[in-house]
């Protein structure tokens, strides 16, 4: 065969410079930014060495973001709300997390208790986790009034807040509904109940227990409960007194709160 009538060869070169282009289009898709709707800031307190300490003094700015890759950053370095011995706050940008700031003094906040042993194995974490992810991302009920929101550790139980600009109840009530559905959802997994919502079998039960499916479902989460020490009953809140709470920041206002039961009473 004549050097003519050979068929054209790609050379190696050619070839990488091929890949290569395709390879740093794709890297070029993983530089885009996702801007979120707010800035958000995470506040973080400090444990206290001295009695003379002030909550305010403990209490730190640590990072601002303003995009999804920031945010998944920050919580890739974040301990697990397991672990958690303090206080993780999420306000937006330029409003402290106390309620003398003038965008926080003339609303309120929603304040849920909750006992990790009468809940039953990590449906604290997949809560707040829910918390977060619809806040933050912009997919919570009336978003525009939530001016941040964060979990605490008081020795034997879990306080979450819900931080509102408003008192209006027409503006607050509907977001304390979205929490209690929030947490009655916590009994799964947010992929857990995408997949059950795709077979339209997702049904929380845990606070229910109206589901003939319940058993079938939950017996090996019953066999971890029953390894759990249940509190001492000072500090224990069973399930069925489980409440959200809305008070007012305005003090003279207090006596005005706002009550959601986790279980509805009969």
């Amino acid at each position: 065969m004549s050097t003519e009538e050979q068929p054209e060869t790609k050379t190696l070169n050619n070839v990488a410079e091929l890949d290569n282009s395709k390879y740093i289009a794709k890297l070029d898709n993983y530089k885009a930014k996702h801007p979120l709707k707010d800035e958000w800031s995470f506040w973080y307190v400090m444990p206290k060495k001295d009695e003379t300490e002030q909550w305010s003094d403990l209490t730190k700015d640590i990072y601002t973001f303003g995009t999804l890759e920031e945010f998944w950053g920050l919580q890739a370095a974040l301990p697990s709300v397991e672990n958690l011995s303090t206080e993780y706050m999420f306000f937006k940008k330029d409003i402290k997390p106390e309620w003398e700031d003038p965008k926080n003094h003339h609303g309120g906040k929603w304040v849920i208790s909750l006992v990790p042993e009468e809940l039953g194995p990590d449906v604290i974490t997949k809560f707040w986790g829910r918390i977060m992810f619809s806040i933050i991302g912009n997919n919570f009920i009336n978003n525009e009034n939530v001016n941040g929101f964060y979990i605490s550790f008081k020795k034997h139980f879990f306080k979450l807040q819900v931080w509102t600009n408003t008192t209006d109840k027409d503006v607050v009530f509907p977001i304390g509904q979205q929490m209690k559905e929030l947490l009655v959802n916590s009994e799964f997994g947010m992929h857990e109940e995408s997949q059950m919502r795709k077979t339209n079998s997702f049904n929380p039960t845990r606070f229910t227990n109206k589901n003939p499916l319940y058993s079938q479902l939950h017996n090996a989460t019953q066999e971890k409960d029953k390894s759990y020490k249940k509190p001492h009953a000072k500090s224990s809140i069973p399930v069925d007194q489980i409440k959200i709470v809305f008070n007012h920041h305005n003090r003279d206002k207090e006596s005005n709160e706002i009550v959601i039961n986790l279980i509805d009473k009969a």
